[in-house]
């Protein structure tokens, strides 16, 4: 989920309520202050790799924005969560496809239900989302998508009821992930799949504090400006869902969103088909980015 610019409320609170250390794995010797702004800090953690904002952005703020501001027209809500992001879907159903081609699918964020109305239309497929926003919801409802209004731990899930779980963008957004994944992992059947899809944190990291990557243009729009709480790279993606009781199956680079005009989409596509190089002669060791498209087994 893109954002505009916001100036989001923060909690005090510690960075963990058990341990005072880092708010993924707990460790606490391993910390590092990799941004800062004002006084919110980017947490980067060397023993999980997963960075996150010191403190948290609080509760109330992330809920009236997801649930009144994020969407409020057809445009954004269509192109922004839908045509600007089809590389990534489509990778994404891809990914679903190769694994699963009929049951029950649930998309967490689902926005307005383009990426479920475009890449699973067939009648082998009933379609539900999870969603907060109010307008996304009535245009998910149009479109014949079983709705769950709120986030992962506001709405009530059937138990072992899918096969497929989908989370596009919207991980980095989870305000505390081991339990919202406890929350997929129930949600799940036994053997059921779940895709998720997000940006490189460790690439966003890199561009807003060293210096080569302030020449790549990351300085431009600090990683303040969007109210993602958590920074993953695929150590710590592995990391988050080995804890939560999946098994990773497959994972890949993931293309950005379609730009503003052809140069940019260009160098983009360049440096997507890049890391997919990179990623595959390191044997997966290695990755640029700009996002990653894991998929993991329930029950691992």
């Amino acid at each position: 989920m893109a954002s505009a610019k916001v100036a989001p409320a923060i909690e005090e609170v510690p960075l963990n309520a058990n341990s005072g250390g880092c708010r993924l794995c707990g460790s606490s010797g391993n910390l590092r202050i990799a941004l800062k702004n004002g006084q919110t800090s980017l947490v980067k953690c060397d023993s999980c790799g997963v960075g996150f904002v010191d403190p948290p952005y609080s509760s109330n703020f992330m809920a009236t924005h997801f649930k009144e501001e994020y969407i409020q027209d057809d445009t954004r809500l269509e192109k922004v969560y839908g045509e600007l992001r089809r590389a990534a879907l489509t990778l994404i159903a891809t990914q679903v496809l190769k694994k699963k081609q009929r049951g029950r699918i649930l998309d967490v964020g689902c926005a307005g239900g383009y990426f479920l109305d475009r890449y699973f239309r067939s009648v082998k497929w009933e379609k539900s989302g999870v969603e907060p926003s109010r307008y996304a919801l009535e245009r998910m409802a149009r479109r014949g998508i079983q709705a769950y209004e709120g986030d992962l731990l506001s709405v009530q899930l059937p138990s072992q009821s899918f096969d497929v779980i989908t989370a596009a963008g919207v991980l980095p957004y989870f305000r505390d992930p081991a339990r919202e994944l406890q929350v997929i992992r129930r949600a799940l059947k036994p053997d059921g799949l779940f895709v998720v899809e997000l940006p490189l944190g460790a690439t966003q990291i890199w561009r807003h504090t060293t210096a080569l990557g302030k020449l790549t243009g990351g300085g431009s729009r600090s990683v303040f400006n969007s109210p993602h709480l958590y920074f993953y790279d695929l150590k710590s993606i592995r990391y988050l869902l080995r804890e939560n009781g999946f098994r990773v199956e497959d994972f890949h680079p993931s293309p950005g969103n379609q730009q503003a005009n052809a140069l940019s989409n260009l160098l983009f596509r360049s440096y997507y088909e890049g890391s997919c190089v990179l990623s595959a002669l390191s044997r997966g060791r290695l990755m640029l980015g700009p996002g990653l498209v894991v998929a993991a087994v329930s029950g691992g």
